[in-house]
């Protein structure tokens, strides 16, 4: 004795159902179990139906007479006419063979017939009779008996066929590609839907950026029946969303529900063929945003629509427009900026899980943004919109030593969206430093007293503080006379010393980030007092005679500079060392010269 296995499941039908084969098929009516309620939920698996007593020795070709068989009965209903599919499957047992019979009617006192018109189940598993043709209403049998089997499970599955749209997972999914299609099982009557016209699904793949553009064609596959197939409609994910001729922007996974055919109607098999691409936007998502870059004061930053862009969830300025996506960074010399365009949104945040928006095209809040310390902005353009972002500052004209502005009392400046060239305080390269240029056009030597304020003359935005080195032209940071710079000096006077005539110093005026702005410079210039400072006013000793006496001369070298050089093996060089200038003259006879 052999056992097998059958599993029982339909797709139109919900409850569930038990039964066991019955030894006499005239007492049959009265031990029918019903696999059916009212409803036809898609979907719904009732579970397995236990299958007892069955037949050791069925013949397939022969009646079901009263009592010779043993063979097991179900009755189902539908609720709409039309086609189905009735499958057979039993698994992991022996040789099963049965009859599947439609239409017949107990109440006749006669058993089903062994065959009946599309019905016939033979010998073997995984069965499917197609496109039976059944009425709302009316009670079907199906009677199953099994050779040389003894106890198992069964499957029967009964699901609407392909002539009409329905989401119980029964309609043909179609491949990527060419695809043989049969219109045949679809006439109207009993079918609801076009006669012609058959249904068949296609679930989207992954496919580059994802967002996806299936293309769908009907051709004769050659032998001309049907000779014009016809692509009628696409939904969806299910039968209520038409998407007919705009199957575009679709995501993996989506499920496409195709009427195809010849609705004239002429019937036959033609070619469905189907064929998918990414729409070649690349930066469709926020996840795949167009770097732009870093927004400084001297760059802009722009971008535009895309009329083959996907909808975002993200969109909530022109909700349902298609759009696309820009990303940048703000230089920390860029203190503000703003946008303009049209059909735009701005979101900040740091990646595209948490965004946060701050403004439509046009929006107040999109002009004169202040920049947060390392946020990241992302730009959403819609249709075919546009945008363009640019620094509300430019770059100051002295931001390198070489460009440096003169230095005179009262100056206005600003070194905001300045870069940052020299280390000094506590500045580096992320500070704000601009260059003043001062050259003594006196005869004698000079020192500056300069104090520099805070203001809001050049872009309204004052500094906060500044710190100022003072080195010189050769404009590459080395100190003048080797003063020490003077840190967090805003308001505060201090003096530069000893500038010798015709001499170029160079006067850095630098903020840390957060504090760059407006200021002006207030400078004083002092002559020295010392008139013999510089050699061109030494004073003048005279004609020394050659008597041999020793002719003493005043000197006073209070308030003198240092004098830069080193000659006769004497260093003068030294920024401590207080020179003055003399000269004289000796007379013809003066042979020796001493100076004490």
């Amino acid at each position: 004795m052999r056992n097998f296995i059958l599993i029982f499941i339909f797709t139109l039908f919900s409850g569930l159902a038990f039964g066991q084969f019955y030894d006499d098929c005239a007492t049959a009516g009265s031990n029918v179990d019903n696999i059916t309620v009212a409803g036809n939920l898609p979907n719904d698996n009732p579970g397995d139906i236990p299958a007892t007593n069955n037949a050791v020795d069925y013949d397939a070709t022969a009646s079901f007479a009263a009592g010779t068989y043993k063979t097991g009965f179900y009755a189902f209903t539908v609720d709409v006419d039309g086609y189905y599919n009735i499958h057979f499957e039993a698994k992991n047992g022996g040789t099963a063979t049965g009859t599947l019979s439609v239409g017949w009617d107990p109440a006749a006192a006669s058993c089903p017939p062994v065959e009946t018109e599309n019905g016939d189940i033979v010998a073997g598993f995984d069965i499917t009779s197609d496109c039976v043709n059944l009425t709302s209403g009316t009670t079907y049998y199906i009677s199953m008996a099994l050779e040389n089997g003894s106890e198992g499970t069964f499957t029967i599955t009964i699901d609407q066929a392909e002539d009409i749209c329905h989401e119980s997972g029964s309609l043909e999914e179609m491949i990527e590609g060419v695809n043989l299609i049969d219109n045949s099982c679809s006439v109207n009557p009993p079918s609801t839907g076009t006669s012609g016209t058959v249904w068949t699904t296609y679930t989207v793949t992954s496919e580059g950026n994802d967002h996806i553009t299936v293309t769908i064609t009907a051709s004769d596959n050659g032998d001309g029946t049907p000779a014009n197939p016809q692509v009628y409609s696409v939904y969806l994910n299910g039968c209520a969303n038409d998407i007919t001729g705009n199957t575009t922007c679709l995501s993996p996974g989506d499920v496409l529900y195709i009427e195809s055919g010849d609705n004239s109607p002429n019937y036959g098999n033609y070619n469905l063929t189907i064929d998918q691409a990414d729409n070649g936007v690349t930066n469709d998502d926020c996840s795949t945003a167009s770097d732009e870059g870093t927004l400084t004061c001297t760059n802009t930053i722009s971008g535009s629509g895309d009329v083959n862009a996907c909808t975002d969830p993200e969109n909530t300025c022109q909700p349902g427009d298609i759009g696309v996506w820009y990303t940048f960074d703000v230089s920390s010399i860029v203190s503000t900026f703003s946008f303009t365009g049209s059909e735009f949104e701005v979101f900040t945040g740091p990646d595209c899980a948490n965004l946060t928006s701050i403004g439509c095209a046009g929006d107040a809040a999109l002009t004169n943004v202040v920049d947060a310390p390392a946020a990241t902005y992302w730009v959403l353009v819609f249709n075919s919109g546009n945008f363009t972002v640019q620094s509300d500052d430019s770059e100051p004209a002295n931001n390198t030593c070489t460009t440096a502005d003169p230095l005179v009392d009262g100056v206005e400046g600003y070194n905001i969206c300045a870069t940052g060239e020299i280390s000094y305080c506590a500045l580096d390269g992320t500070s704000h430093e601009v260059y003043y240029t001062y050259t003594n056009t006196q005869t004698n030597t000079v020192d500056l007293d300069i104090t520099v304020n805070s203001s809001n003359a050049s872009t309204g935005t004052s500094a906060g503080e500044v710190s100022v080195a003072v080195i010189t032209d050769a404009c590459d940071g080395t100190a003048f006379n080797g003063m020490s710079p003077v840190c967090n000096t805003l308001g505060a006077q201090f003096n530069i010393g000893c500038i010798d005539p015709n001499e170029t110093i160079i006067l850095v005026i630098g903020s840390a980030e957060g504090d760059e702005g407006d200021f002006s410079i207030s400078v004083t210039e002092n002559l020295s007092p010392v008139a013999n400072d510089v050699c061109a006013g030494a004073v003048d000793f005279g004609v020394m005679a050659s008597s041999c006496q020793q002719v003493d001369n005043a000197a006073d070298n209070t308030g003198a500079c240092s004098d830069n050089f080193s000659d006769g093996g004497c260093d003068f060089s030294g920024i401590n060392m207080h020179s003055i200038w003399y000269t004289f003259t000796t007379d013809a006879n003066a042979e020796v010269l001493d100076i004490t």
